[in-house]
């Protein structure tokens, strides 16, 4: 097992030193930018596995803890 594959949770990877990322974030703010990552709560899935690993812009959405936990 390498650092990016965990048996459980999201996938993280090290993307300088002493700093780690969830690979989903990391793909919400290549689209949308930091600063959108940084004004949104929570990202979601689409499909609301809490196991999903999908890291496509189309799939992770800008959500709320509420709607978070209601899906």
């Amino acid at each position: 097992m390498d650092r990016g594959h965990q048996r459980q949770g999201a996938r993280r990877f090290w993307f300088a030193p002493d700093r780690v990322i969830i690979a989903h974030r990391f793909g919400f703010a290549q689209v949308h930018g930091v600063e959108a990552l940084a004004a949104t709560e929570v990202l979601g899935h689409r499909c609301d596995n809490p196991l999903c690993h999908r890291v496509h812009p189309v799939h992770v959405v800008a959500s709320t803890p509420v709607e978070n936990r209601r899906e």
